[in-house]
């Protein structure tokens, strides 16, 4: 493995601790979606405040537009510079409803003039609120991390189906957090790597009442009972 591969490495393997520093709330930290109400929306870095504050829209999406997200290297001298975020939220279901899936979808552009590297990272951890289960979900990038060469655009998406390991006891309340890391290395010019956009799905299922299963029940006997 190469210098700049192996310093990317390491620096890969960064993550943000949002509880080692001073959080920056969303300019909205707390609101009302379609089926759910969210409170606790903040950002860990206090400095750059790299993911800026999110939009609601429709209701189900969070979307981020950061401003000045990136990591840029120069002079060739092969050390990594790294820019990183965190964002937490917690979100509740309205009554009658569950969370079913969350997905964090990213996009962002790269350039590498003429010899360098650059690398994206992240992770979404789901917990269920007070304290229960939880899910880690590494981000998924393409072009496959790292680039060595060129320019252009990349993407990245990390998801979770909860409804497939609710086990028949739905996820009403979580905490959602997404930690993203942007490495650019310098081996012979320039390298930076910026963060766009993320957007921060999400899909939500209502319950059936109790009462509501037994009247289907109930009328699927009497449409059965009037076919004989």
């Amino acid at each position: 493995m190469g210098h700049a591969k192996r310093m990317l490495a390491a620096a890969g393997g960064l993550l943000v601790c949002g509880s080692a520093m001073a959080a920056t709330p969303w300019t909205t930290p707390s609101g009302n979606g379609a089926f759910f109400h969210y409170d606790n929306g903040q950002n860990a870095q206090p400095l750059n405040n790299g993911f800026g504050n999110p939009v609601l829209q429709n209701g189900v999406q969070f979307v981020f537009i950061p401003q000045n997200f990136q990591a840029s290297a120069s002079g060739g001298g092969g050390q990594p510079v790294t820019a990183s975020d965190q964002f937490d939220v917690d979100l509740h279901a309205f009554a009658g409803y569950k969370f079913t899936e969350i997905r964090i979808q990213v996009l962002g552009n790269y350039a590498i003039t003429p010899t360098g590297s650059i690398n994206v990272t992240g992770a979404m951890d789901i917990s269920e609120l007070p304290s229960g289960r939880s899910t880690h979900n590494a981000l998924v990038t393409t072009p496959v991390m790292p680039i060595t060469s060129g320019s252009g655009s990349w993407q990245g998406d990390t998801y979770r189906d909860l409804s497939l390991i609710d086990g028949g006891v739905p996820f009403t309340d979580v905490h959602i957090s997404y930690s993203n890391n942007l490495i650019a290395i310098s081996t012979g010019g320039s390298a930076t790597v910026y963060n766009t956009i993320v957007g921060f799905p999400i899909a939500v299922t209502v319950i059936p009442a109790p009462g509501a299963l037994a009247l289907l029940g109930l009328g699927g006997l009497i449409a059965t009972r009037r076919r004989r």
